[in-house]
């Protein structure tokens, strides 16, 4: 339930909306396409971690914030060994900030360690693969995809965010792709 005391600070309410989740949904991985309907979500109590970012996304709009979904991955041990998988999490526009990301899965803010790839008003938007083979002669044998993370080498002057552009003001001395490639 979302804590009356935070009413008054819109970033205070999206954190209290992603802890909410994170303490009501229980993770489920799950290998079929697409999301739960937030409403199938919240009657099983459980969800992946794309129904959990687009509960949060519809939880986010019903209580007046502008919010988009963002699909990526999540660097960790096994994203640095080449055995990433998709991860998704909602952001929320505060006018005082521009868009700021909150993960349902783990309760809290984004950070530098969430690498973001594709970013839309739906999910069906940002799928991260997707097409169509034709093949007459039943030649297609299947296929192998491997994801592997990697920071990039520090920059030479301070690292710049987004957010950061045209403000002149420096940003955390830890970069990454998700710090500097992030859509405004």
């Amino acid at each position: 339930m979302i804590t009356p005391s935070v009413l008054g600070d819109a970033a205070d309410v999206v954190a209290s909306v992603a802890a909410t989740i994170r303490n009501a949904i229980k993770y489920l991985r799950r290998e079929a396409r697409g999301v739960q309907s937030p409403s199938f979500t919240l009657s099983t109590r459980s969800g992946s971690c794309r129904d959990m970012a687009t509960l949060m996304l519809e939880a986010l709009r019903s209580l007046g914030f502008p919010a988009r979904f963002v699909s990526g991955y999540l660097e960790c041990s096994a994203s640095e060994a080449g055995c990433a998988s998709t991860h998704a999490w909602a952001e929320a526009y505060l006018p005082s900030v521009g868009w700021i990301g909150y993960d349902p899965m783990l309760g809290q803010a984004t950070s530098s360690e969430h690498i973001v790839v594709g970013v839309s008003s739906h999910p069906r938007a940002v799928m991260p693969v997707s097409g169509t083979f034709f093949d007459e002669d039943n030649s297609y044998l299947g296929m192998q995809v491997t994801v592997q993370t990697t920071r990039f080498a520090e920059f030479e002057g301070p690292p710049v965010s987004v957010a950061a552009i045209g403000e002149n003001r420096p940003h955390s001395s830890e970069a990454s792709a998700a710090n500097v490639l992030r859509e405004p």
